[in-house]
């Protein structure tokens, strides 16, 4: 019953009570001992080195990170060739988002890049968002075409 419900033994601990007088054992001071600094409230001393120059701020700066990097899931004719075997997906018309919404494709970005990688035996339709010059050629060759998804204007 719903009014019988309860918490399992030590799923909800009680907070400890501090400054409550010298017998709860967390009295005065409440475990902090006496004044300086880790005795404030507020006080972060993560990286400190007591006064030395800190090893994060020692250490050079490398890289650059570009926050406007368009990232793609790799798909190759490997993989393609798999699904249309294993899954029974249409080798005439592939559509790559499609797939992965299903669940067929998976991958860290809901962009995807075509790559030459593995062979491709039938004529194809692909529709993907990004494709290098040897797979469209591949396809091509195949009696394929490769169709690239682009953004559309905000209407």
């Amino acid at each position: 019953m719903l009014n019988t419900l309860v918490d399992n033994y030590g799923a909800r601990r009680k907070k400890k009570c501090l400054g409550r007088g010298i017998a709860s054992g967390k009295g005065k001071t409440c475990g902090k001992g006496h004044k300086g600094q880790k005795a404030r409230s507020g006080i972060s001393l993560l990286g400190f080195e007591g006064g030395q120059m800190p090893l994060y701020i020692r250490m050079p700066k490398r890289g650059f990170t570009n926050y406007t990097r368009t990232n793609y899931t790799e798909v190759t004719f490997t993989q393609l060739a798999t699904l249309v075997q294993n899954h029974n997906v249409d080798p005439s018309d592939i559509n790559i988002p499609e797939l992965a919404k299903k669940g067929l494709i998976k991958g860290k970005y809901n962009r995807f890049k075509l790559l030459n990688k593995g062979k491709l035996d039938k004529a194809s339709k692909i529709t993907v968002h990004a494709a290098t010059s040897g797979a469209v050629e591949v396809v091509k060759k195949a009696k394929g075409s490769v169709i690239l998804i682009t953004k559309t204007p905000a209407a």
